[in-house]
Formats: structure tokens, C-alpha cells, sequence
């Protein structure tokens, strides 16, 4: 009797359903039929395997619908909404093109240096051109730009620094010359042929070697910086010199009594190099 009563309504349903698709509302039919297929899937299925291009579609098709209507879709609003912050946040995880001029090659820039060492009149413009000729399109001033990295390196160690001594090797070149003398650095060149021109800045580079660096490992450009750093000041305050009469650039002021005096030492380097002063 219930099966009978709920047939004729249904029927009555369905007559009203036909009327309106006769009178155009043939989509709305459609949408009612399928959200009733959706339901019996609903029942036999209990959990979509779903495609990533499928969260992709529903999730598109979720913002274009109001939340009040969220209910059409067979996952819950929160998994909608899940869906939608990793697909955004998956966008920017994609490589983008980083703004400004690309960099150089590494092969590239060896082969400016090479080119500027063969040929020391050469000037960035004319290296240019040879890069061009090769087949290499540079600007200008990629040229000089690897010698100015080199003093941009140095950073406020710079501001110090009033000469540079260099001897007449071909791979200083005019344009490496011009990066200094820009920043009120006079460059020297050593007279030909003359080895011991330049020896007290040979004869510290190898004993900066043999009482420093040779003698512990060196982890980096920092910890470089920071060892010479320190031997710096040991070497130019407290070491003694031969040429000196083996006394220290700053010699006491008086010669102390040994007997009634006590020696303290003060590790430099981590104990690598000691100082010895009298205790106060």
C-alpha cells in the first residue's frame, strides 16, 4: 500500500518534471537525474579513487559555486578546501625565471681571463670584440666586471688598502689595472727583471706560510680572513724581526730584570703561536 502511495506521487513527480521540460527546463531535469545517479553511487561506493586531474576539476569547479552549495560535491567541504591550498601552494614551488641579466657562464669567464692574460694591451672593449668573433655576445662591461668582483670581495677590508704591488706577469692586464685605480688604489709595477723588488712582500707571504697556514687546515675564505686576521696583529706588534735586531715593531720600553720577574704567555691561533709578556 506504502510501495503504491509513493509511486502515484512520484508520478505526479515526474508529470510536473515533464511539463517543465517541455517549457524549457529540460537542464534541470537532466541535474536531477544525476544528482540521483550520484546518490546510488554513493551507496555502492565507499571511497572514489580519484585521478589527480580529478581534484583539479572539482576543485576549480568549487570556487566557482557558493559555499551553501558545497553539498553537490560527494567530499567534504573541508577536503575541497584542502585540495585548494595545496594546488596553490604547488604553483609557486615551480622554478621561475629570476629577474635581472643571467649570469655569466663559468666557461665563459675563464676564457675572458685567458684572453686578457695572453694579450695585456688588449683592453675590455677589444676583448669584447674577440668574444664576438668567437661567437660569444658579451656586453662591455662583463669585461672588467671579473676584476671588480675581486675587489668587491674584500669588502671593507678595501677601504684600507692604499697600494697594490704587483710584478709585470702578463695576466695583469690594463683593464685589471683600471678596476684599483677607480677605487684610489695606486697599482706598482715592480722593474723588469728585478726578482728582489718586491722581496719583503715574498719574504712575509712565506712566513705567514711556514708559522701559520702550513700549520693547521684552513676551512674557508672566512676562516682564512679571520686566521690572518689575528697573525696580522701578532706579527706587526709583538713578533720580533730580524731586520730589527730581532726586536718586535713595539719593543718594551725598558729591559726588566728576569730574576724578579714573571713571564706570562698568551696563546695566539688556539695555542699555535705563543706571546710572552711580563705578568702586571
Amino acid at each position: 500500500m506504502a510501495a503504491s502511495l509513493v509511486y502515484v506521487l512520484l508520478r505526479q513527480v515526474l508529470q510536473m518534471l515533464t511539463q517543465l521540460a517541455r517549457d524549457g527546463g529540460a537542464k534541470d531535469v537532466e541535474l536531477l537525474v544525476l544528482r540521483h545517479q550520484v546518490a546510488v553511487l554513493r551507496r555502492q561506493v565507499h571511497r572514489p579513487d580519484l585521478q589527480p586531474a580529478d581534484r583539479v576539476v572539482l576543485a576549480a569547479l568549487s570556487r566557482l559555486l557558493p559555499r551553501q552549495h558545497w553539498a553537490a560535491f560527494f567530499v567534504t567541504p573541508a577536503t575541497l578546501l584542502r585540495w585548494h591550498r595545496q594546488l596553490i601552494a604547488r604553483h609557486w614551488t615551480y622554478p621561475h625565471a629570476r629577474p635581472g641579466r643571467p649570469p655569466v657562464d663559468r666557461e665563459i669567464r675563464e676564457l675572458v681571463l685567458r684572453l686578457a692574460a695572453e694579450n695585456p694591451t688588449w683592453g675590455h672593449r677589444r676583448v669584447q670584440g674577440e668574444l664576438a668573433r668567437l661567437g660569444y655576445r658579451l656586453v662591455a662591461s662583463t669585461v672588467w666586471k671579473q676584476a671588480r668582483n675581486l675587489l668587491m670581495s674584500l669588502d671593507q677590508r678595501a677601504d684600507g688598502i692604499r697600494f697594490l704591488l704587483r710584478d709585470r706577469d702578463t695576466k695583469f692586464t690594463a683593464a685589471f689595472d683600471t678596476v684599483f685605480t677607480a677605487s684610489d688604489i695606486d697599482v706598482i709595477r715592480i722593474p723588469p727583471q728585478t726578482p728582489r723588488a718586491n722581496a719583503y712582500a715574498e719574504r712575509w707571504v712565506g712566513t705567514v706560510r711556514r708559522e701559520c697556514t702550513d700549520r693547521m687546515l684552513i676551512a674557508g675564505e672566512r676562516h682564512l680572513s679571520s686566521v690572518l686576521t689575528e697573525y696580522i696583529k701578532h706579527y706587526n706588534g709583538h713578533r720580533p724581526h730580524r731586520s730589527l735586531g730581532q726586536r718586535p715593531p713595539n719593543p718594551p720600553p725598558q729591559v726588566v730584570d728576569l730574576s724578579s720577574a714573571r713571564v706570562q704567555r698568551r696563546p695566539i691561533l688556539g695555542g699555535l703561536i705563543n706571546e710572552y709578556s711580563h705578568a702586571a
